[in-house]
């Protein structure tokens, strides 16, 4: 694919082997590919990536892509809140897309993620 030309990329695997996250960055965004599971154990490693991320300061737009998520319990969705903030304070809109389907999307609905989302100016795309 030529996109992946203008790309630079940074994986990041966690320690448990649970989930990996790769990192691609454009000039006009950045996206964060999750895979894996998110749990309690492997949570505390998307946080480090994306406060990380966040903070050394990004384009006007992170995209955290959970489509190879095959599982995110509760402590998942906390790293995905705590990014919003910190992206909130940091100007940069959030988008999280591929929550669309199995337990992936019921506990996200079940929390109303996309609800919080739009209320910042941020979304969570189901499709």
């Amino acid at each position: 694919m030529c996109l992946l030309r203008f790309l630079t990329r940074k994986d990041h695997r966690s320690s448990d082997n649970e989930i990996d996250v790769q990192v691609f960055r454009t000039e006009a965004r950045t996206e964060v590919v999750v895979s894996g599971r998110v749990t309690v154990n492997s949570s505390m490693h998307l946080r480090s990536v994306m406060l990380r991320l966040l903070q050394k300061g990004s384009d006007g737009l992170v995209i955290i892509d959970l489509t190879r998520v095959s599982y995110i319990d509760t402590s998942g969705i906390a790293t995905l809140l705590e990014s919003l903030r910190t992206a909130v304070r940091r100007s940069v809109r959030l988008r999280v897309i591929g929550a669309k389907r199995g337990q992936v999307r019921l506990l996200a609905e079940t929390v109303e993620l996309a609800d919080i989302f739009s209320a910042v100016g941020s979304e969570v795309v189901f499709s």
